[in-house]
């Protein structure tokens, strides 16, 4: 099975019907401050809007973008908020945010649009065409779907359908089993294929889970058509990600428990390795100390296999206050990474 992929050019096309609704397109075009039939040729293809223009029709028609926006990316959001959702500068801001520490570079490869078209619009210099602003979000998050989703039903959406319905699947299992993710990506790892036959017990002590669960998630994955059984061994098929953005969601916050119980359980077992470090800083450093944390944690991570890799290792970046008083950076650092580059 192919990994399911989104058309953003249709995905637009499909948001500005849900958008306009009943209402006519010369009607919502004259609505939206246009004397041509503008809705009539962005709907056909003919052209493309920018996406202040498909936010402004979000505004008129009484749809909170700033919200839908927080869903998927709340610093982005923050950075944003001093613009009108339909100002040109809001989106800039927006894919600023969520780009983050990324390599623009990178991110247009990702996309599949020039560097110097991705670096225009990050720079102020051009308006960004709606489908290259769902493409960013979706490429960098992967939760661009959501989104669009608290701006239209997602069953106007065609396009969308079966992306929507695989991230739900996965969204349940990663509620359910914690260690979902990793056991995907474990069966790419030489670690297992090289065993005889695949052993569920084997695979439940590696995960700090109970044989039963780890099969009652296999089938699971397997009835998403997220893995393959061939006979002896399960296989991958497409790409599995934590679709919780947000480092407070009641599902991310069940992987890093399971994480840090289990890399306890690994360290004294002797299998695993953690050490840290205690000491006082200045609250104005602590931006500053994340961002040394989170480049080596990026720099050993950049060793990582595509897929694949002789074992599958967890890297884990903590920051533990000794005060009883909450650590913020005003940055979002994910740390489910899916061991793959995110740009």
């Amino acid at each position: 099975m192919a990994t399911l992929k989104l058309d953003h050019d249709a995905l637009t096309r499909e948001w500005l019907l849900a958008l306009r609704g009943r209402q006519s397109q010369r009607a919502f075009s004259l609505r939206a401050g246009h004397t041509s039939n503008v809705a009539h040729r962005w709907e056909t293809g003919e052209r493309v809007p920018r996406i202040h223009q498909v936010l402004h029709l979000c505004r008129i028609t009484g749809r909170d973008v700033r919200a839908a926006a927080h869903r998927v990316h709340a610093p982005a959001t923050k950075l944003a908020a001093a613009h009108e959702v339909d100002d040109p500068a809001w989106a800039r801001a927006f894919l600023v945010g969520v780009c983050g520490q990324l390599a623009v570079r990178e991110v247009a490869e990702g996309v599949g649009v020039p560097y110097a078209t991705l670096g225009r619009v990050l720079r102020g210099e051009a308006a960004c065409p709606a489908p290259l602003f769902l493409a960013v979000v979706d490429h960098v998050t992967g939760v661009v779907l959501d989104f669009l989703a608290a701006l239209v039903p997602i069953a106007s959406l065609p396009s969308a359908t079966a992306v929507w319905t695989r991230q739900q699947a996965e969204r349940e299992l990663s509620a359910r089993y914690p260690w979902c993710h990793p056991m995907q990506r474990m069966l790419s790892c030489a670690s297992y294929l090289s065993r005889p036959q695949h052993d569920d017990a084997w695979m439940a002590d590696a995960l700090s889970a109970e044989p039963g669960e780890v099969r009652e998630a296999l089938d699971a994955l397997e009835a998403a058509g997220l893995v393959r059984f061939d006979g002896s061994h399960y296989h991958t098929v497409g790409r599995f990600r934590i679709l919780e953005y947000e480092a407070a969601s009641a599902v991310t916050r069940r992987v890093h428990a399971w994480m840090a119980a289990h890399a306890a359980r690994e360290t004294r077992l002797g299998r695993g390795r953690q050490a840290f470090h205690l000491a006082g800083f200045d609250a104005q450093d602590l931006l500053l100390v994340a961002d040394d944390l989170y480049a080596g944690l990026k720099a050993a991570s950049s060793r990582a296999k595509a897929s694949g890799g002789d074992r599958m290792l967890g890297l884990m970046l903590q920051i533990v206050p000794f005060d009883g008083e909450a650590v913020n950076f005003n940055r979002d650092y994910d740390p489910v990474d899916d061991g793959e580059p995110k740009a």
